[in-house]
This record gives C-alpha cells, structure tokens and sequence, in this order.
C-alpha cells in the first residue's frame, strides 16, 4: 500500500460545528480542515493500493456526510517548494527546471503571474526517478487522477444543475 496526500475543496462549513471533525476522526485514513485563501479543504493522508482508490476513499467519506466536494485540489509547486521539498538550495532547484543539472525535468503545468508552476506529482515523479525522492515520502495524487476526478465532479454537479433545472420548469 502506497500513502497519498491531496486536498480536496468542500464549500464552506460552520467553522463551530465539530459534528465535521468528530465524524473524520472515526475514518481509516487521516482528514483535517483547513481554510486558506477564505476557502475550506480537507486535507487527506490515504493508505490504498492505487491513487485512484485513495480519492474514492476520500470521497465516498465526504458523501456520507452533507458536504459539498468543489474539486480535487490541483498541486502546483514553483522553485522554491522544489528547493525545499527536496532538500537543495533554490539555484539547484532552477537548474533542474531549466535542464541544466539534471534530464528529463516535467514541463512546467502553467505560468502564474511571472513564475513557472509544475504538478508537484510530475516533480515527485522525476525525483523517484532520479533517486532524489526520500524512499519513505508520501505521494501526490498523479495529474491524470486529479483531471479524471475533478471532471467526474464537474459532470456530476452540471447532472444535478439539469436536473434541478427541469424539475423547475
């Protein structure tokens, strides 16, 4: 079994109603609330044979509950989250993204503002691969089962938006 950490962005609760904690605590896998950016994530750490598995779990808990999934949380890291996730200074950092220390670095996932962004799953990827990841660290969900998750979530949610919208009519 492999442990896999990612956020998941529920719409906002009552911050006072520990009904929330409470029933996360009884779950197999870790959960913990947490609100940046005036948005609320629970924050999972999954045991389970494959990525995938690891948000099923999360999510099949969420819908036993009356929380509102908005999406699987899409990773990003630039050079310096790389600097400190693996243990080197920033410069060694942006050479590896600029392919000038090590082959094969991800493409960068997308620009914000002036700074490149990776998938920090991409990253985590080239690291094992490179023998720079620690043998003992939690992994990210992979870029493909965040995209297939989050567009699972927003088929689901426009079914729901038709059908509320047909019984209003």
């Amino acid at each position: 079994m492999t442990t896999y950490v990612f956020d998941v962005e529920v719409e906002e609760i009552d911050r006072e109603d520990e009904t929330w904690i409470d029933f996360f605590a009884t779950q197999k896998f870790e959960a913990v609330f947490s609100w940046r950016d005036f948005q609320t994530y629970l924050d999972f750490v999954v045991e389970a044979p494959s990525p995938r598995e690891a948000v099923e779990l999360a999510l099949d808990s969420i819908a036993q509950t009356d929380l509102q999934v908005v999406r699987i949380v899409l990773d990003l890291v630039g050079v310096q989250d790389i600097a400190v996730d693996y243990g080197v200074s920033r410069e060694t950092a942006r050479l590896w993204t600029h392919g000038h220390r090590r082959n094969g670095f991800p493409r960068r996932y997308t620009q914000v503002g002036n700074k490149s962004a990776w998938a920090r799953s991409d990253v985590f990827a080239w690291a094992e691969k490179n023998n720079l990841a620690r043998q003992y660290a939690e992994k990210p969900l992979p870029l493909d089962v965040v995209e297939i998750a989050n567009g699972e979530l927003a088929q689901a949610r426009t079914a729901k938006e038709v059908r509320l919208a047909d019984i209003s009519a």
